[in-house]
């Protein structure tokens, strides 16, 4: 029964010394007392592969490498007391989860933070550490007491005191719960200690305890009373032999050195003898004829240093953001195995953010092809399945929200049972669609009626196509699928209570779907495909879930909850499930943490990442109890674990661990900008390398191959060098100078790869240009019949952008559908309720002007009530919500109708044509233009209103459009194209009123009416009167008029002098008009009208040419790329060269007039 220590610095050869000892005793009694080599988790795979490669051993009984757990395992097997139920982490989260619940509100701190995520895991973490340093709820509660008792209490202790209350509370149902049932890893190791002296297996044996650096009360407990038991206990610290006491907290060794003092204390209490410690100085150690590391590891701390003057394999470097530092990592790593021989098994990267670099190295290294080993846990709550027990359970809570539905579909776990319509990928984003469109939001739609599928054009419902029929028959096909699969399990669940029940109606589910028949499916799939480790994970997935459900039912079974409740349980308990994964491969590289990682036998180390605040590292929050607090507890007799302050100075003793693990081969390197860009320092340790070597003055710097001229390191894979080449090669296009061996890439290629496969596709890419292609003549004829029909809108959009009218109309591409109220219905139904308002006032023989508010809100409301149930599938009858929207919109309606009243009391223009079309079939003849092409380009609408007067000059119509939007007349929009619709309106009136109304009209104007709410922002007390008049003011027309005052004043028959409130014009008292009056003359109509039909006209022939330009308008503060759809298709970028905007130059109204008129006598002349 001794102690004995093994003391060395980092490489000094302390586990070789033991693995050696323990090699010498198997040789020499293969059957002699047992040998157990204690080592952390992270160690026991390579300390166990390291001890069974020893010269002379092919395998032993005698020795066994173990950690703590499988120790206690080993000992509790033997002598007993290993029969109560083992609870993990996941179950002591989902046991916490119901303590919580269960308490309620009533708690003195933590009310707000219970729901934050990764709260539990916080709460595990401080009850384990409770259990490490042995205290007890007793001894919690006795502190409570403690501090209470003092007269004056600092705001720390009283905070304290209420934060331990909480905690003293769920620490004591937590035991409760664990009491003579249960054991988690804590109290396996109390367990442990309680049947050491019992187990015989122990007697005369030798422990060996290497890779540890510290030890937590228990686990000290549990190495004293192995002392006492066993023949000798080896403990091997990494520190300076010949400082055994720690000067300073600031010491390099200090959490070792404490760690030394305590065990050798705990012997001497307990009269164990302490033989001679075991120095190492390295001599023989891993920095053996490696001067340049030896110097590294001995000044590493010491301050100042020698300089080492000779050469030295080690690498500094600086890159420009994450993934040039990973993509320099892996070409080095490529050159060290193609030039210099290594192994993959001989390298490995430390990191610091595996937030950060884990995806990067897992994608760049699989182009690079090389194998990666990961040692870190991953966590499960990102694998379909439980993603699909989450969204099942938010299913039924959320009473079949379109959201969960659609996470449950789209695990692909739900299986296709027609065989006409089978549920697959296409299928789920078909039903998708049609309930994004159709409002599907309810458990009742997904269980009623057969769903309907029509589509509606504007407010017209069409009659079912068989296309939509059939759409019909599909889509409930998928519903019933869907249904068929979890209906049941949606009823039963909810006529269940207690948490066996619902386990077992879960459980069922899973099974009846066949789940581990499709998770055996994809591990074959998988393993197929080389990737081991993904296939693993379906298997530990299944075992996670089946082990959760038996826990809570083991723990929580008979006890009656809430779906609510059991669903929070299970997301404590899937929040903490990680993979477990072991090295795929015997040839890999490993990436580990510096904190958690034990690799030994590295030859070649990087350490990526060593920047300012992260090497060392800043530790992250505080956790429950602050380092105040932490302190306060020390001071009254209850110790903890150590505060930041401590973790932060321990943290420079794991950057001296990890640069001195390299063998061979040393890289460190740093990020200047980190994933978002934002600016990073380089640490300390980086200005430590330049002053202990002298070589490490020159800096490597990565950036990306478009960047550099000297980029030959990129030629490593054909896969990765293909982008490398297509850099470069653009580089040399720009006129940057290139290196000749990129030529001999190119021809490599040339020689190695089919002409038209991947690499010459990509090469295309140098000399892509942005710009749509012109269609041919056989896509035109197929594209256009030889009598196109069209619309003045559809016109406008070419002229907005020829490639937007070809992705909407050529193309018919479309956004998705969502159920939702657009400001284009809104449009269309105030349009169809003011048609149906002025329809139902002619046919019941009355005058829009002797309209009254209460007729206007009759009309408005009949009008609402027929429109409501044709807009969006009802949208407007769908809730609360939308009923109230539908309240105000009949409000602007009446409104709109009553002041259209008011302008008609105030007009002598008369409504003449309500909703006029013209085309086939209508009142009025398309407008039909034949094009030099043998196209005929036929133009159909339908006008909102036409208004006609008379006097002693003759007939005069004018057209009104309603407009939700408050925009005017632009004539310099309607000069380039992108405003034809109300002058092509008025001349197809003028142009067919002899053959329509008997009589050649003359053009009044084109007015737009504003259809909304008028809000009025005078402050000021006014009477109801002039609230009247102000809000009348607000539905002023905006426009074009002819400037005729007699055809003015009729439009505004209160109109003498001034500002009219009905048409945008003022007169002056001697009877002419204020330069702000929006008026053409005959002849600028004239002008107006050739032009437009000149626009048209070019339009058809453009059109039927097959003429395609990614030609965007920008005029003023807007483009045409601002709201439309298709630029993910097109790719508009003005950075291109070959993209420009077709820039309009802003004119004044009397320019653009003039402008008109010149053209048209150089036209004429011409």
């Amino acid at each position: 029964m001794t102690l004995r220590f093994i003391l060395g610095r980092s490489g000094s050869g302390k586990s070789d010394h033991m693995l050696t000892e323990i090699t010498d005793k198997i040789i020499q009694d293969p059957r002699g007392p047992a040998i157990f080599y204690l080592v952390p988790d992270q160690m026991t795979f390579q300390q166990e592969k390291a001890l069974f490669n020893q010269d002379g051993i092919a395998g032993s009984i005698r020795a066994q490498v173990v950690n703590f757990s499988r120790l206690a395992w080993r000992v509790l097997q033997e002598t007993g007391g290993g029969t109560r139920k083992f609870i993990s982490s996941v179950g002591i989260q989902m046991l916490l989860r119901k303590i919580v619940d269960a308490k309620g509100t009533d708690w003195k701190v933590f009310e707000k933070s219970l729901e934050k995520q990764g709260f539990l895991q916080k709460l595990e973490q401080i009850i384990t550490e409770f259990k490490r340093y042995q205290v007890t709820p007793q001894s919690l509660q006795f502190y409570i007491d403690e501090i209470d008792s003092f007269v004056h209490q600092t705001p720390t202790e009283k905070k304290l005191v209420n934060k331990l209350a909480d905690l003293q509370y769920i620490y004591e149902e937590l035991t409760k719960y664990l009491a003579q049932q249960y054991i988690d890893a804590e109290d396996h190791l109390l367990l442990l200690n309680d049947r050491i002296q019992e187990a015989t297996i122990l007697e005369d044996a030798e422990i060996y305890i290497d890779g540890f650096h510290g030890f937590t009360p228990l686990e000290q407990q549990v190495i004293v009373t192995l002392m006492k038991k066993c023949k000798r206990v080896t403990v091997a610290l990494t520190m300076d032999p010949s400082q055994t006491e720690a000067s300073s907290e600031l010491d390099l060794f200090y959490q070792t050195i404490h760690t030394y003092q305590a065990l050798k204390d705990a012997a001497m209490a307990n009269g164990i003898g302490l033989e001679e410690n075991v120095i190492l100085d390295g001599s023989n150690g891993r920095f053996e004829n490696r001067p340049y590391f030896a110097h590294l590891e001995r000044y590493f701390d010491t301050r100042p240093a020698p300089v080492f003057q000779d050469d030295a394999p080690i690498k500094l470097a600086e890159a420009v953001h994450p993934r040039a530092e990973v993509e320099g990592v892996a070409q080095e790593i490529m050159r060290l195995v193609r030039e210099e021989n290594y192994r993959f098994r001989d390298m490995a990267i430390f990191i610091r953010e595996p937030e950060t670099y884990h995806d990067l190295i897992s994608t760049i290294f699989g182009d690079y092809q090389i194998p990666v080993f990961i040692d870190e846990k991953e966590t499960m709550l990102n694998h379909p399945l439980i993603e699909f027990i989450r969204s099942l359970l938010d299913v039924v809570e959320g009473n079949w929200r379109y959201d969960a539905v659609f996470r449950v579909l789209k695990t692909g776990l739900i299986p296709s049972t027609n065989e006409i319509y089978p549920l697959d990928a296409d299928a789920i984003d078909e039903l998708e669609n049609y309930v994004l469109e159709y409002g599907i939001r309810s458990r009742q739609q997904w269980f009623g009626e057969e769903w309907k599928y029509q589509r509606f054009y504007g407010l017209d419902a069409a009659v079912q196509t068989d296309d939509d029929l059939e759409m019909q028959k599909r889509i409930n096909a998928y519903r019933e699928q869907v249904v068929a699969a979890l209906g049941d399990f949606d009823q039963q669940i909810r006529i269940v209570q207690t948490t066996k029940e619902l386990c077992e109606q879960t459980y069922l589910l899973l099974e009846g779907l066949n789940i581990p028949a499709r998770l055996e499916q994809m591990r074959s799939y998988y393993d197929e495909h080389g990737l081991l480790e993904k296939g693993r994970e379906q298997d530990q997935v299944w075992d996670a879930i089946i082990q959760l459900f038996d826990e809570m039912v083991e723990m929580i079974g008979d006890e009656e909850i809430s779906l609510a409740t059991f669903r929070a349980i299970l997301e404590a308990g899937f929040e903490s499930l990680t993979f477990s994964h072991v090295p795929p491969s015997i040839d890999h590289v490993i990436v580990a943490t510096v904190d958690h990682s034990r690799v030994s036998q590295v030859k070649c180390t990087f350490l990526l990442g060593v920047n300012d605040g992260v090497w060392p590292q800043k530790p992250p929050g505080e956790g429950l109890l602050s380092d105040e607090e932490r302190d306060l507890l020390n001071e009254h007799g209850l110790p903890l674990a150590e505060n930041n302050r401590r973790k932060l100075l321990d943290d420079w003793f794991y950057m001296y661990i990890a640069f001195t693990t390299v063998q061979d081969q040393l890289w460190v390197s740093y990020v200047l900008s980190d994933e978002e860009g934002k600016t990073k320092m380089p640490s300390p340790l980086i200005q430590r390398m330049k002053d202990l070597f002298s070589q490490c003055q020159d800096m490597i710097f990565l950036q990306d191959p478009d960047d550099l001229v000297e980029a030959e390191r990129f030629i490593t894979t054909p896969f990765k060098t293909r982008s490398a080449l297509t850099s470069q090669l653009a580089r040399y296009q720009r006129g940057y100078p290139m290196r000749s061996i990129w030529m001999h890439v190119l021809n490599w290629y040339i020689e190695n790869e089919e002409k038209f496969g991947t690499t010459y596709q990509v090469l295309q890419s140098l000399y892509y240009q942005n710009k749509p292609v012109e269609l041919s003549e056989g896509t035109v004829e197929k594209l256009y019949p030889k009598q196109l029909k069209t619309s003045v809108s559809r016109l406008e959009m070419y002229y907005r952008c020829s490639f937007q009218h070809f992705a909407q109309y050529n193309l018919r591409l479309q956004e998705r559908k969502t159920y939702k109220l657009d400001a284009p219905d809104i449009g269309q139904l105030f349009h169809e309720a003011l048609k149906l308002m002025t329809e139902w006032v002619i046919s019941e023989g009355r005058d829009l002007a002797t309209l009254q508010k209460e007729d206007a809100d009759e009309y408005a409301k009949r009008a609402i009530k027929k429109l409501a149930p044709l807009l969006q599938h009802q949208i407007l009858m769908s809730s609360n919500r939308y009923q109230y929207i539908q309240q105000k919109l009949q409000e602007v309606v009446s409104r709109a109708g009553y002041i259209l009243s008011e302008q008609a009391r105030r007009s002598g223009f008369t409504p003449i044509g309500i909703e006029l079309s013209f085309g086939e079939r209508s009142p009025l003849k398309p407008v039909s233009i034949m094009l030099p092409n043998g196209f005929e380009l036929v133009l159909r609408g339908r006008i909102d209103r036409v208004d006609q007067a008379q006097n002693e000059e003759g007939l005069f119509l004018r057209i009104i459009d309603y407009k939700s939007s408050s925009r005017g007349l632009d004539l310099v929009e309607v000069y380039y194209g992108l405003a034809l619709q109300m002058l092509v309106y008025l001349d197809v009136i003028i142009s067919q009123s002899e053959e329509w109304l008997g009589i050649q009209a003359k053009p009044a104007g084109m007015l737009y009416f504003h259809v909304h709410n008028a809000m009025l922002s005078n402050a000021d007390k006014i009477a109801d009167e002039q609230i009247a008049n102000e809000l009348f003011k607000q539905y002023k027309m905006q426009g074009l008029l002819l400037a005729d005052t007699d055809v003015v004043k009729m439009m505004d028959t209160q109109l003498e002098s001034g500002s009219s409130d009905v048409v945008p014009v003022g007169l002056k008292k001697n009877g002419g008009f204020y330069t702000y009056s929006k008026i053409a003359s005959d002849e600028n109509f004239a002008d107006l009208q050739h032009h437009i039909r000149q626009l048209v006209y070019q339009a058809g022939i453009d059109l039927t040419s097959g003429d395609v330009k990614l030609n965007p308008y920008a005029y003023k503060q807007r483009t045409a790329c601002t709201y439309c759809p298709f630029l993910s298709v097109c790719q508009f970028d003005p950075v291109l060269e070959e993209n420009n905007y077709r820039k309009i130059q802003n004119m004044r109204e009397e320019d653009v007039l003039a402008k008109l008129k010149t053209e048209l006598k150089e036209e004429t002349s011409s």
